[in-house]
Order: C-alpha cells, then sequence, then structure tokens
C-alpha cells in the first residue's frame, strides 16, 4: 500500500523514515525525495515522493555544516502544515494569483534539520508547494534501503 502525506497526529505513513536522496529539478519547480520508510511491519520500502509547483523550500540544520558518517538523515514524519503561518501566508498569495486549489506546507520533520535562534521554530525540511505525487523509487536505488535501529519496549 502506498504511504499518504496527512496532518500532523492524522497520518504517519512515514514515521521514522530516512532520507536517501534528494532531486531538485533545474527550473526549481519540483523537488523529489527518496526515503527508506518501515512498514508496520519494519520492513523497509524505497519510496519517491515528489513535490511539484514549488514555491519554497527551506531548512537549517543543528549541525555543524560538515557530516562525519554516511549516514541518512532522519525523518521523524512528513506531514502537511495547515496551522503554520506559511500556510496563512501562501493561502493569501495563491488568492492573489486567482489559484482555486492554493498551495500546501508540507514538512519533513528531523531532528537534526531544524531552525536556531530566531528560526527555531522551523521543525524539519520545510516545502510548499501545489502538489505530490508518491511512488515506489526507481530501480536505481536499490539495495539502498536504511533501517534505523529499533529500541524493543519490554511488556510486563
Amino acid at each position: 500500500m502506498t504511504p499518504r502525506i496527512g496532518a500532523p497526529g492524522e497520518v504517519a505513513d512515514f514515521h521514522d523514515s530516512s532520507l536517501i536522496d534528494v532531486i531538485v529539478s533545474p527550473t526549481l519547480e519540483e523537488i523529489s525525495v527518496i526515503t527508506s520508510t518501515p512498514d508496520e511491519f519494519g520492513e523497509e520500502h524505497l519510496w519517491r515522493i515528489s513535490f511539484y509547483g514549488v514555491m519554497r523550500v527551506e531548512f537549517e540544520t543543528v549541525g555543524d555544516g560538515v557530516s562525519t558518517t554516511e549516514t541518512p538523515l532522519e525523518i521523524s514524519d512528513i506531514y502537511v502544515d495547515v496551522e503554520s503561518a506559511e500556510s496563512g501566508r501562501w493561502a493569501k498569495r495563491a488568492e492573489e494569483l486567482g489559484i482555486a486549489d492554493g498551495f500546501r506546507h508540507v514538512v519533513l520533520a528531523s531532528s537534526f534539520a531544524r531552525g536556531w535562534g530566531a528560526r527555531e521554530d522551523l521543525e524539519g525540511i520545510s516545502i510548499v508547494c501545489r502538489g505530490w505525487e508518491i511512488d515506489s523509487a526507481p530501480n536505481g536505488y536499490r539495495g539502498k534501503k536504511f533501517g534505523r535501529p529499533r529500541i524493543e519496549g519490554t511488556h510486563e
């Protein structure tokens, strides 16, 4: 089953994913991300999410800009933030442009790619776009699945 992107707390189909690749079109109008995402049984699947009609992309990092590992960025979830100030700002822009279906503010939430200081409200990678499509990653990504270590809970 193809995972979905929904509002926070509504859908968590991309929970505990890993960011395998990011592809930006030369026109900057489309951004595709490849994720390794576990299903409900812990089996990893590779997905391509293609965001189209991209109007804005933003991220910051709590790191120092130098990676000492090849470990993919963790993505705790991917969701549409319908209540953000950014959503309101782009709703006004869509109205000005006469775009009936508007824009969506999608967040690839991560504890490592987030704002700091005056931008500490920035959570993960923020993408404002007209929409997205989700499908299986192309065959060239075979063998790139990345499973995060899991801590098994104990039940008494």
